[in-house]
C-alpha cells in the first residue's frame, strides 16, 4: 500500500512537484535557503533554452545541476538538498490542502493569469490559496490603504466598494485592517466577491468563522506567496502589494499616511 506522500507525488504534476521541492518555504531544511524569485526566473530560462520543463529537475544529480545551470559545488549542494524534501514537502501540502488551504504553482492552470501576465518571471513561483480561485479571472477593482481610517475614510470606501460591485466588479485588497477590512465586508454586503494577497499567516486566519462562511459562500477567495505560518514582515507587505495591483484593473488608494506606512 502506498503512503500518503507517495499518493500525494503521483496526483500533483510534476513541474509543480519540482518548483515546490526547489521554492516553498514549508519543510525548511536547516541552513538552507529556498529558492527565490529571482533564482527561480534564472533556472526556468535555461530549462526553456534547452527546451526541458522543470519535472527533469526531480531526476537531477549534483552534477547535473552544475552542467545545465552552472552552479558551483556549494549550490548544487543546496539545490540536492531542497530536491530530498520533495516526498515530505508534497505530503505537507496534502495536509494543508485537507484545512482548506491548497498550493498552485505557476505550472498549473488555476494559477492567476493576470500575475504571470503583467508581472512575468517575476511572478510568485507558487501561491497558497483558500476559497475559489477562479475568483482571479473575475474583472477587480484594487481598493487600498492605511490602516488609520477616520469615520470618512470608511464612507468613502464604502462607496467605492459598492460602486465597484454594482458595476460587476470583483475587490482586491491585501486583507489588512482599515480600509482593506472596510472594503471586504462592504463587497461581501452586496453580494460582490473579495480577492485577497496576504502577508500573514493564513493558517490563522482561515479559522475564523466569518472567514469560513464567506469561502462557503464563494464570496472570499485568500491568497499568499508566504507559508500558511508566517508571521507579517514589512518586506512580504511590499511584495504581496505588487500583486494586488497586477490582479486588478485599477487600484483606488483611499488613504496615505505620509512618509509611512506600505501604501505610501
Amino acid at each position: 500500500m502506498k503512503n500518503r506522500s507517495e499518493v500525494a507525488v503521483n496526483i500533483m504534476n510534476e513541474n509543480s512537484q519540482a518548483v515546490i521541492a526547489l521554492c516553498s518555504y514549508i519543510c525548511p531544511v536547516i541552513g538552507v535557503t529556498p529558492v527565490e524569485i529571482n533564482e527561480w526566473a534564472y533556472i526556468e530560462g535555461r530549462l526553456n533554452e534547452k527546451g526541458k520543463t522543470p519535472s527533469v529537475i526531480l531526476g537531477f544529480g549534483a552534477e547535473d545541476f552544475k552542467s545545465t545551470f552552472g552552479f558551483d559545488d556549494a549550490k548544487a549542494t543546496r539545490m540536492m538538498r531542497l530536491l530530498s524534501r520533495r516526498n515530505a514537502v508534497v505530503a505537507e501540502t496534502e495536509r494543508y490542502a485537507s484545512v482548506g488551504i491548497n498550493t498552485v504553482t505557476r505550472f498549473d492552470s488555476e494559477y492567476p493569469h493576470a500575475l504571470k501576465s503583467k508581472l512575468g518571471s517575476a511572478a510568485p513561483t507558487l501561491l497558497y490559496y483558500a476559497g475559489d480561485i477562479s475568483a482571479t479571472k473575475n474583472e477587480c477593482i484594487g481598493i487600498v490603504g492605511s490602516r488609520n481610517v477616520t469615520e470618512f475614510d470608511n464612507d468613502f470606501v464604502a462607496e467605492i466598494t459598492r460602486t465597484s460591485v454594482n458595476n460587476g466588479f470583483s475587490v482586491v485588497t491585501g486583507g489588512a485592517q482599515g480600509v482593506d477590512a472596510v472594503a471586504a465586508d462592504t463587497a461581501v454586503k452586496n453580494g460582490g466577491i473579495v480577492v485577497e494577497y496576504l502577508a500573514d499567516a493564513m493558517s490563522r486566519k482561515i479559522k475564523s468563522k466569518i472567514v469560513q462562511k464567506r469561502i462557503r459562500n464563494g464570496q472570499l477567495l485568500m491568497l499568499s506567496y508566504i507559508s500558511p505560518e508566517s508571521s507579517f514582515t514589512v518586506g512580504m507587505g511590499m511584495q504581496r502589494n505588487k500583486y494586488i495591483y497586477a490582479q486588478s484593473l485599477g487600484t483606488v488608494i483611499v488613504k496615505a499616511d505620509y512618509n509611512v506606512g506600505g501604501t505610501w
